[in-house]
């Protein structure tokens, strides 16, 4: 009797334990999708800076699909700011490149210091690989709407 006891113990902690991690992996995706996306200055905006179809977060079955998911979606945030920083470090002077050469560097190290912080609350989860990729992809956003600005100005001086 007592050894059934524990078996339903043990099932009943692993079926919250699911719910709860499933719960976490929810509510972190909708927080996601509620983020607004970047407003990006329509006369630096091409076919690299649009923003990308986020219906993957919606269709995702499993927690495979939404690491594959948040990787792309960083990836394609991270093709976006490198088509603008490239579109920026042609624009000015020498002086001005070094200095935002060395701001560069430092915004790339915080925000991916930042992002490994993000990744710990789920540490030892299946979840980790996407934490950390939406935590870059909404950073990398955040710098696009930065450079674009810096760049209409740039354009418009």
């Amino acid at each position: 009797m007592q050894k059934q006891v524990s078996t339903i113990t043990g099932i009943v902690i692993i079926v919250a334990a699911a719910a709860i991690a499933f719960g976490g992996i929810v509510y972190f995706l909708k927080l996601q999708t509620t983020n607004p996306e970047p407003q990006i200055n329509p006369s630096v905006q091409n076919s690299n800076t649009k923003i990308i179809d986020r219906s993957c977060i919606d269709t995702a079955k499993s927690t495979a699909d939404i690491n594959v998911c948040a990787s792309n979606l960083y990836k394609a945030a991270d093709l976006r700011l490198n088509t603008l920083y490239q579109k920026i470090t042609a624009k000015i002077d020498v002086n001005s490149l070094n200095q935002f050469i060395i701001a560069d560097q430092s915004w790339i190290k915080n925000r991916d210091e930042t992002c490994k912080i993000v990744a710990v609350v789920y540490e030892g989860g299946s979840i980790v690989p996407s934490a950390e990729s939406f935590c870059l992809e909404s950073l990398t956003n955040d710098r696009i709407k930065e450079l674009s600005d810096i760049l209409y100005t740039v354009l418009n001086d």
